[in-house]
């Protein structure tokens, strides 16, 4: 790869046209070289975030895989010392940030040092000789990035999540068995996967969805799916990345075979669904699955499919059309049950490849509360954290059990835009009353209380 980084690695989409060409240079890359890429603070921030939170998440630990080295700790204190020219927009501090602190992937990342000159190939054939195949783990690789990154609230790149990713799933496979997963491979079945993949029962017809492209044209096509179930579709397709309305309606647009954009009723429609149901935390125009609720998403998937078949076959306007819609409709239930699969492999897979939980992976007094990361400008709140050998003065505890709880409070007067933030010590009259804090529900304590 002429430019080595980690997008030209792990690319935010699989290459389609030139899939072939894209895993024979993956595959030869030696994990030496994939650990000595550099990123930047920003990045760091972001990767050690996304491990701290599917921890929290789904009460696993990656203490194994991450290591939260110094520098790492001096880049946020560089930060806060910068913000309000950070804020500013000041191009001399920002550039200060990005020369001042780089990290190599393996400074953050655990690699095994034995396996450091082999090749991605070769790491793969000592786990399973012959059995798993570079296409196969990346396949894999990628399912449980995208699964990672829906269960996140912040934007953080699939070139990332791989990485942070890649030896917790080859770790995973030394222990597994292959082939359950490898004849799950391409799933587009209407039923759920089985919690024993052993009991799973390959059918060919679920294996093979067809290319919507190659389909005959259909004379006056009216879609006999119902708008609820186009936007669930058009979000399957890339459900690890917030998109805004105006894709999502592109995308139905296509679905439907519309030659004119979506008239203003089935707009508004489709705007009632989006902002009820998918709502992106972490940006108030852009949408985005809800990856805790997949197998409501697959039973609305399934009954809204048998609806739409049973439709079509009583439909007395398609006469000549009927085969052509069928065919059409099926092959789009079959593309959305398998883009769903793979959510639902990416999640199974980020449970199984961790222990449980018995710590957070960085010390409650090391992790600071911070906004979200902006790739732009680094802005973080100043946060401090409390001394090594005293209590936190005050508790966020979340009315959500599945939320975290913050430990950690600010010092100092709040920045020009946090004046009213109440994890704040100034804002001490909210202590025992309602919070709403990053858009979630808390009540203040204090730790003497």
């Amino acid at each position: 790869m002429s430019t080595f980084s980690l997008r030209s690695l792990f690319p935010a989409t699989p290459y389609q046209k030139d899939e072939d060409n894209y895993v024979g240079r993956l595959q030869n890359v030696r994990v030496d070289k994939m650990r000595g890429v550099v990123i930047d603070g920003d990045s760091a921030v972001k990767m050690v975030w996304a491990a701290k939170k599917i921890g929290e998440k789904l009460q696993i630990s990656m203490e194994k895989y991450i290591t939260i080295p110094p520098k790492y700790h001096m880049f946020l204190a560089k930060v806060r010392e910068l913000q309000e020219r950070l804020r500013a927009g000041d191009k001399d501090a920002e550039k200060q940030i990005k020369l001042l602190f780089q990290f190599r992937v393996d400074e953050i990342i655990n690699f095994d040092d034995a396996v450091g000159k082999k090749t991605i190939k070769e790491l793969l054939r000592l786990i399973h000789p012959f059995m798993i195949r570079t296409r196969f783990f990346v396949g894999y690789l990628r399912m449980t990035a995208n699964a990672l990154a829906c269960s996140i609230d912040i934007d953080v790149s699939i070139s990332l999540l791989m990485v942070l990713l890649f030896v917790p799933l080859v770790d995973f496979f030394k222990f597994t068995e292959p082939d359950n997963y490898r004849q799950i491979w391409g799933y587009c079945g209407t039923a759920p996967l089985p919690d024993d993949l052993n009991q799973f029962q390959v059918d060919i017809r679920n294996h093979q969805p067809g290319d919507l492209h190659e389909l005959p044209p259909i004379a006056s096509f009216t879609t006999p799916i119902k708008i609820e179930t186009q936007v669930l579709m058009a979000l399957l397709m890339e459900p690890q990345r917030p998109i805004q309305k105006s894709e999502i309606l592109s995308r139905i647009k296509t679905m439907a075979r519309m030659t004119r954009e979506p008239s203003k009723p089935l707009t508004l429609a489709a705007e009632t669904v989006l902002n009820q149901f998918y709502k992106y935390p972490g940006d108030p125009k852009k949408y985005r699955l809800n990856i805790d609720d997949l197998p409501n998403v697959r039973q609305q998937l399934a009954d809204e499919h048998e609806r739409c078949m049973r439709d079509i076959e009583t439909c007395p306007y398609l006469g000549d059309n009927r085969p052509i819609v069928e065919n059409y409709v099926e092959e789009l239930f079959k593309q959305s049950f398998r883009d769903l699969a793979k959510l639902e492999i990416g999640m199974r897979l980020l449970k199984s490849m961790f222990p449980a939980r018995e710590m957070n992976i960085v010390p409650a007094s090391d992790s600071p509360l911070y906004a979200q990361p902006s790739p732009d400008n680094f802005v973080f709140p100043p946060l401090s954290p409390p001394p090594q050998d005293e209590d936190p003065p005050f508790l966020l505890v979340p009315t959500d059990p599945c939320s975290p709880i913050y430990k950690l409070v600010p010092i100092g007067p709040a920045p020009i835009g946090y004046e009213t933030d109440p994890a704040w010590n100034q804002n001490a009259s909210s202590i025992n009353g309602p919070i709403t804090y990053q858009n979630e529900e808390f009540r203040m304590y204090r730790i003497a209380d």
